[in-house]
């Protein structure tokens, strides 16, 4: 009874913090919990006992594999994309309402984009401190190469433009500042 104590007590030290991507049935006796990460929590019945496995991730970059885990959508794909540009540019995550005025939509819309980022495992955000959203590691391939994040432009729209929006080129911070 010892032994297996510490072994659901590595399990869920292993577990801890990481970010569920989905889960399977394969059987009628096992689920598989699959997280971000590619690492399987596999838990079954066997023999009248729950059973529990972790199988971890692989380094496997010289396979050519996609990586596992959920994919961004084309939509969600443009905001981490933005926020990766943004962080590039101006060396700060994008405050919700930078990203708002990028996209030309409402301040819930990108709360729950946010959210669902997020929850999903691309981006990890500190609650209750402004503009700390980063993207995950192991997810920053999925948004651009270094070259392309260098070249990307954070212009103003034509939209935006034409509304007489200006200060693109000034960072956060000095926005701020003029408003003292």
């Amino acid at each position: 009874m010892r032994r297996l104590q510490s072994h659901m007590t590595d399990i869920t030290n292993e577990v801890a913090g990481k970010s569920v991507s989905h889960v399977t049935q394969p059987g009628a006796q096992r689920f598989d919990v699959h997280f971000t990460d590619g690492s399987v929590l596999v838990i079954a019945l066997a023999q009248g006992h729950l059973a529990a496995v972790l199988t971890c991730s692989r380094d496997d970059s010289s396979s050519g594999r996609r990586p596992s885990g959920p994919q961004p959508t084309r939509r969600q794909l443009d905001y981490l994309k933005f926020i990766a540009k943004y962080i590039l540019r101006y060396g700060v995550s994008p405050a919700e309402s930078d990203i708002a005025r990028h996209f030309l939509v409402s301040p819930p819309s990108v709360n729950q984009m946010v959210h669902m980022l997020e929850r999903r495992g691309f981006i990890t955000r500190q609650p209750g401190i402004p503009r700390s959203i980063t993207i995950v590691e192991d997810r920053k391939e999925l948004v651009c190469s270094p070259q392309a994040a260098a070249t990307g432009d954070l212009r103003l729209n034509a939209l935006q433009r034409s509304a007489g929006a200006n200060g693109s080129a000034r960072s956060p911070r000095s926005r701020i500042a003029r408003r003292r």
